[in-house]
């Protein structure tokens, strides 16, 4: 895995599944107007999260289109950990 991609890796997986998660946990308040910030924030942390596994497959010696697994949520992200790397094979 290459070194460079380590750190937006690890903010966009991580700040993208705090979002998603958080969000969805907020987005359960019976109070209507925090439930709509929770689906907001919610919806903010797929962008995100899809950034981070596109670094992810990059890192992998992948094309950066693998992050669209981000859709999936975290059953993508245990498919991009189990694709081979292709960076290994190089060195």
């Amino acid at each position: 895995m290459l070194q460079q991609y380590k750190k937006k890796i690890n903010l966009g997986i991580g700040i993208g599944l705090i979002l998603s998660l958080g969000g969805k946990v907020i987005s359960s308040n019976p109070n209507e107007t925090i439930a709509l910030l929770g689906s907001i924030l919610g919806l903010m942390g797929i962008p995100i999260f899809i950034y981070g596994l596109s670094m992810y497959a990059k890192a992998k010696g992948r094309s950066w289109v693998w992050g669209i697994l981000g859709f999936l949520n975290l059953i993508g992200l245990i498919i991009l950990y189990f694709l081979k790397d292709l960076e290994k094979d190089k060195e």
